[in-house]
């Protein structure tokens, strides 16, 4: 038996019932003992080296109290017994999550531990947590197709939802999602696909976040002025995109005129199929997805499309487990309520710039 925060941590005491209740946490941020407004213990939990709760064969034991927070101050659904981690699902009785880790990067070649895609902190779970989820770039068009002008909103949220500022105090630039051969977006040179993009790194002179160039008035790729200032590099990985064969879908600046190519609000003529932003504004773009990097919040997925679409992707589910394949996604207010009738979105979203509403222009 072992005594800690004043409380036995195994007792004969039954579980209690509802009311406010304040979580006591191990170092690995797993919650252990629940307590009440009168210092009553409300439940106790144990765990597994990998999550799995120990029940010590005592009835009730791991309370009465509808905490979800669980292993590693995981949120655990109570259906599926999966915990959610952000990017992905994390099954405690597997030791492993559900799904591979989307940051490529994350593998490298001097630690083969970390060619697995599904391990859990590389079978260290006695020492070591893995809180990150995944930033994301959301584009949200007024498409052309349905008597929009092309313009494209550019939203960063962070793991959990909340916006990340991009210029000034907001999480948003604007831009042009126009192709130069019409709005069709199912031909090359049409409008911006719809769907679902991954960052992509080391391309043609991108780094390892994806993101090239970034300096005012210094062209991107030499002496191609053509992306002006900055570009950030991704492919398709399900859509309009990868449905009709279409590729070479970025972010960047520049345009035409060349001559106005490189200045910071070059006029945003239309594209191959790109979505183009004045200079400034991906070259703020690209620094925050750097510092998003550094602060261990990749930027991974990018979703490009209208609100109706958007909200179709952020409801697309794991056909064997029923897990939603873009958490991320409903985290930033895409989608529509779960099974327990709860809405998409997460505390601190509503510090976000709103959506614009793009489907009427």
């Amino acid at each position: 038996m072992t005594r800690r925060g004043g409380w036995w941590e195994y007792g004969n005491e039954q579980a209690q019932g509802s009311g406010t209740s304040y979580l006591t946490q191990d170092m690995l941020g797993s919650m252990r003992v629940v307590t009440g407004q009168q210092q009553e213990v409300k439940g106790r939990y144990d765990y597994l080296p990998f999550g799995e709760e120990v029940y010590v064969g005592r009835f009730n034991y791991g309370g009465n109290d509808d905490i979800r927070q669980k292993f590693a101050s995981y949120e655990r659904d109570n259906e599926t017994s999966l915990d959610y981690a952000k990017a992905r699902y994390y099954s405690s009785a597997q030791g492993r999550f559900t799904s591979v880790d989307p940051l490529m990067a994350s593998a490298k070649p001097v630690n083969p531990q970390t060619w697995n895609r599904y391990t859990y902190v590389l079978n260290r779970p006695t020492i070591a947590i893995d809180p990150n989820g995944l930033s994301i770039i959301v584009v949200v068009v007024a498409p052309r197709s349905n008597g929009g002008d092309g313009h494209a909103t550019v939203q960063v949220f962070d793991r959990d939802g909340q916006g990340v500022n991009v210029r000034g105090d907001g999480n948003r630039i604007e831009g042009k999602a126009v192709g130069v051969n019409g709005p069709r977006r199912d031909v090359s040179g049409g409008d911006t696909p719809f769907g679902v993009y991954r960052i992509l790194p080391n391309y043609r002179g991108s780094n390892e976040n994806g993101t090239q160039g970034g300096e005012a008035g210094v062209s991107a790729r030499g002496k191609d002025t053509r992306f002006g200032t900055g570009i950030i590099t991704m492919e398709p990985v399900s859509g309009e995109a990868v449905d009709n064969g279409r590729s070479a879908i970025d972010i960047h600046g520049g345009g035409r005129p060349l001559d106005q190519a490189l200045e910071d609000q070059q006029p945003l003529t239309p594209t191959e199929g790109c979505v183009r932003v004045h200079n400034e504004d991906i070259n703020s773009l690209i620094s925050t997805v750097n510092n998003q990097a550094t602060n261990g919040d990749p930027v991974v997925n990018i979703f490009v499309g209208d609100a109706p679409t958007l909200n179709s992707i952020a409801d697309q589910q794991d056909s064997k487990n029923g897990t939603y394949l873009y958490p991320e996604l409903r985290n930033a207010g895409f989608g529509s309520p779960d099974k327990q009738g709860r809405l998409p979105g997460s505390t601190g979203h509503e510090n976000a710039d709103p959506p614009r509403e793009e489907h009427d222009r």
